[in-house]
């Protein structure tokens, strides 16, 4: 008997064993959230780059700018009328760009006069020049005829601020 024993507990080579119960990865779901999250960062890392690669387009157009002409600022204009007219006229890309760039540069106080700018060139070069005060200023007064010259000089010195 002890020796069925012995065979008893030794095991039988060819004996099939049951497969042991795998028990789910519990890491699994971790590695799916962390894959998942890596792939939207690059997604929206790519989604920025190509919007941020677009503004910069925008507000510095490739190639060189144009012949320098002249913009005319009137008293009425806000810094939206005027980034209209700067667009329909072809001096910016696009006037809400133009728009964002100045209120991102500090704002904008306009000074009306006549402004020589160059039409396509970079947007910091357009509002430096519109922070400047204008090159040329034309203010029309009428002489009726027959003015002496004293009447001139005091009709001068009334329609045109410090002169």
């Amino acid at each position: 008997m002890n020796h069925t024993l012995e065979k008893d507990s030794e095991l039988d080579p060819y004996e099939v064993l049951p497969r042991p119960v795998r028990t789910p990865n519990a890491r699994l779901p971790t590695k799916r959230l962390i894959a998942g999250v890596l792939a939207f960062s690059v997604v929206a890392i790519c989604i920025w780059a190509v919007r941020e690669w677009r503004y910069l387009e925008r507000v510095n157009p490739p190639g060189d700018p144009l012949a320098a002409q002249l913009f005319e600022v009137t008293e009425s204009d806000t810094v939206d009328s005027v980034s209209e007219r700067l667009e329909s006229l072809g001096f910016v890309v696009d006037s809400s760009t133009f728009r964002a760039y100045v209120g991102d540069e500090g704002g904008l106080e306009l000074t009306e006069g006549f402004y020589t700018i160059k039409p396509r060139d970079h947007m910091g070069n357009i509002l430096r020049v519109l922070r400047t005060p204008p090159n040329e200023t034309f203010i029309k007064v009428t002489f009726p005829e027959g003015f002496t010259i004293t009447q001139i000089a005091d009709r001068l010195g009334s329609t045109v601020p410090g002169f």
